[in-house]
C-alpha cells in the first residue's frame, strides 16, 4: 500500500514494489475571487479535497498546474490562463505517462471553464491508452447540497458557499475585512446562479472596469459552520463514488 500521499515525496522504490489503487490530479484557475479570497481559490479547494482523499485510501495525487481555462474574468488583474488546446494536452500527456503507475486517475476540477477540457481529455485517455478516468467539478458535484446549506438567493462567483469553505479549510487566507455584498443578476435559463437549473451556455466576459468587485453573491452570510457541512459532505460523496467505482477500500 502507498503511504505518501504525492508523487513528489515518493521515492522510485515505493512505486516499484507497491502500486496505488488510483491516481488524482486536483486542477483549478488563477483568476479574481473578489478583494478577500486569493487569486488561487479554485485549485486549493481542489487541492485539499485531493488531500482528503488520499487520506482515506492507497492513492497519489500527481503534481499539476495551478493554472487553468479563463474566459470570464481574464483581463482582470493576476488572472493568468492558458489555452484550451495546451491544458488539454497537458492533461494527456501527464496521463499517459502516469499509466505505468496505474491506469486510473480521478481528476478534481475547482474550476467550471475547465470542465469540457477535462471531458475532451479523459475521453482521449480512455480511447487511446486504454485508462480509466473520472472528471468532477466540485461545485457541480454537489451542487444539490450547497443550494440546501446556503442561505443566498443568488450565487455566482466568490458567494456564500466558498467563501464558507475558505472560512472552514482555509480561514488563513480569508481578508474577513474586505467581506462584502456582491452584485446580483437576475436568473434564468442562460444563468450561471447555483440555485437555477441551467439549461443554456452564454459565454460573457466580464470587465473589472464595469464597477463591480468582482463577487456574485453575498460572502457577508457565510460562515465557518455552513463551510464545515459543505466540505463533510463534499468528501463524503467522493467516497462514495469511489466505493461505487470500486477503485478501493478507505482506510
Amino acid at each position: 500500500m502507498i503511504n505518501n500521499k504525492s508523487l513528489l515525496n515518493i521515492p522510485w522504490v515505493d512505486l516499484n514494489s507497491n502500486q496505488p489503487d488510483f491516481m488524482i490530479i486536483a486542477t483549478g484557475s488563477i483568476e479574481q475571487h473578489g478583494p478577500h479570497l486569493p487569486l488561487g481559490a479554485d485549485f486549493f479547494v481542489a487541492n485539499r479535497i485531493a488531500q482528503e482523499i488520499t487520506k482515506r485510501y492507497s492513492a497519489v495525487q500527481l503534481p499539476f498546474t495551478s493554472v487553468g481555462v479563463n474566459f470570464m474574468f481574464e483581463d482582470w488583474p493576476g488572472t493568468i490562463s492558458i489555452s484550451a488546446e495546451t491544458y488539454t494536452n497537458l492533461i494527456i500527456e501527464i496521463g499517459e505517462k502516469a499509466r505505468r503507475i496505474c491506469q486510473r486517475i480521478l481528476i478534481i476540477n475547482g474550476h467550471d471553464e475547465n470542465q469540457p477540457s477535462l471531458i475532451t481529455a479523459s475521453q482521449r485517455l480512455v480511447k487511446e491508452y486504454g485508462m480509466e478516468v473520472v472528471v468532477l467539478e466540485w461545485a457541480e458535484f454537489v451542487l444539490d447540497i450547497l443550494r440546501n446549506i446556503c442561505e443566498s438567493k443568488y450565487e455566482m462567483h466568490a458567494g456564500e458557499g466558498l467563501t464558507s469553505i475558505f472560512l472552514h479549510w482555509f480561514p488563513e487566507m480569508v481578508i474577513k475585512e474586505n467581506i462584502e455584498k456582491g452584485a446580483s443578476v437576475i436568473g434564468g435559463i442562460i444563468s450561471d446562479d447555483i440555485h437555477l437549473d441551467h439549461r443554456a451556455y452564454n459565454p460573457q466576459i466580464i470587465s473589472k472596469n464595469n464597477g463591480s468587485t468582482g463577487v456574485f453573491g453575498d460572502p457577508t452570510i457565510a460562515n465557518e459552520d455552513k463551510g464545515s457541512k459543505i466540505a463533510e459532505a463534499l468528501i463524503k460523496r467522493v467516497n462514495e463514488l469511489i466505493e461505487e467505482l470500486n477503485w478501493g477500500t478507505a482506510k
